[in-house]
């Protein structure tokens, strides 16, 4: 699992380094602003998160070392929730910009909860005492 979340959080971290450019070099240029603003927006929350997946897949091996007082369990479901958030939120806002297809803009708030879930389950993480071995 801890592999599977780095490997989301680095492909997300490289399409919205690749959104963000293709928003300011490419639509911005083009004057679509609006569309660029939504790609942006997308590509500001997907890298944030991006980033965070990859700092808990490097926290896991250490939380069962013992080294991080982590609850394993709920850094983990706190890293999938991140994952899903991190897929639905910007990937539909992409989608949306591409397309202009308007359901797309009723998966956004999706991801934006799945996110919220997921800093409230790692915050359960670091409260809940882990257990011992």
């Amino acid at each position: 699992m801890t592999r599977t979340i780095w490997i989301i959080g680095t492909l997300g971290a490289l399409i919205a380094v690749a959104a963000g450019a293709f928003a300011t070099h490419g639509l911005e240029q083009a004057g679509d602003l609006h569309t660029a603003q939504i790609v942006r927006t997308g590509a500001l929350y997907g890298l944030v998160h991006s980033l965070a997946l990859m700092i808990l897949a490097v926290l896991r091996p250490l939380v069962d070392r013992g080294l991080v007082a982590l609850d394993a369990r709920l850094l983990m479901a706190a890293a999938g929730a991140l994952a899903a958030g991190a897929i639905l939120f910007p990937g539909s806002l992409y989608l949306y910009a591409a397309t202009g297809w308007r359901p797309l803009v009723f998966v956004t708030p999706v991801g934006g909860t799945a996110f919220l879930i997921g800093w409230v389950l790692a915050t359960l993480a670091a409260l809940r005492r882990p257990r011992k071995r």
